[in-house]
């Protein structure tokens, strides 16, 4: 039986030698990679795949979205994602409420951790706590176990936005629009097992198609929410990008996954733009 099993997983490396790590060159050769990461992952998602480690080893500066190891946006958070006069259901039509209602106490999520507050704080502790219940955990993430390393091995960080910036964009999100991001939670958190699986599969193999589709595919009814979280972002982190092609260093670039996806994502970006574009095996 151990035979067969070790037999298996050679033939798992040799039938899928890549994963969400690309590389990419100008015409003068300057090099970055791309890796799409996932924020949270359970602990049987390791180790990763070979891609990362070499992609990493390979780089001088390792780039995130943000600092996630500053510990002063907890406090900017509580102050921030509260409403100061009135509750969360104030700001939702009584539908939406109910449907909110209805799915925090089937979950067992009492409703009065969320009920001050704003629409986009409480759409992110309901997802965490969804996580958590499938044991994927932030401690996991990609971007957490490369920032540690990173850390540790001295490299150099860069990062594209602060926290601050990061979570005013979440609570721009909401503002103005409470009924239609809860609307969007709600379907979301409904439907993440069932897409959880197969999007974590496309993305261990570096499947971009099957990655799009999953991970897009919820944004297509809410398209405010689309080209604020991937639309908007991936233009102002273009610009900072290109910049690296100009260092004698090799950068690491970890983003969520769905920033490199689709027509407005970053792999397609450089490759429409003459860019050579290899997915790292």
């Amino acid at each position: 039986m151990i035979r067969v099993w070790f037999l298996f997983s050679l033939l798992s490396l040799w039938l899928y030698p890549k994963s969400s790590v690309w590389q990419v060159q100008n015409n003068q050769g300057a090099t970055i990679y791309l890796g799409g990461s996932i924020h949270l992952l359970r602990t049987s998602d390791y180790p990763l795949p070979a891609s990362y480690e070499q992609a990493y080893q390979q780089s001088d500066t390792i780039v995130f979205e943000t600092n996630i190891k500053d510990e002063s946006i907890a406090l900017y958070m509580a102050n921030e994602g509260l409403y100061q006069k009135g509750e969360l259901k104030d700001r939702l039509s009584p539908t939406t409420y109910q449907a909110l209602e209805s799915y925090t106490q089937k979950v067992g999520f009492p409703i009065v951790l969320i009920s001050k507050m704003k629409a986009s704080l409480a759409m992110l502790s309901l997802s965490l706590h969804k996580y958590q219940s499938m044991d994927f955990y932030a401690t996991n993430g990609v971007d957490l176990y490369f920032y540690n390393r990173a850390l540790e091995n001295r490299k150099k960080i860069d990062t594209f936005e602060t926290p601050r910036e990061q979570f005013d964009m979440l609570l721009s999100i909401g503002k103005g629009s409470e009924d239609k991001l809860i609307e969007y939670t709600l379907h979301d958190l409904e439907s993440m097992e069932s897409y959880f699986t197969p999007l974590m599969k496309a993305w261990r193999v570096g499947d971009r198609d099957k990655m799009r589709n999953t991970l897009l595919s919820t944004f297509e009814k809410y398209p405010k929410v689309y080209q604020t979280l991937l639309v908007e972002r991936n233009q102002k982190w273009l610009g900072k990008i290109k910049r690296y092609f100009n260092t004698q260093e090799v950068e690491f670039i970890l983003v969520g996954a769905a920033h490199l996806l689709g027509k407005d994502g970053l792999l397609q970006y450089f490759e429409k733009n003459g860019y050579k574009v290899k997915q790292v095996e």
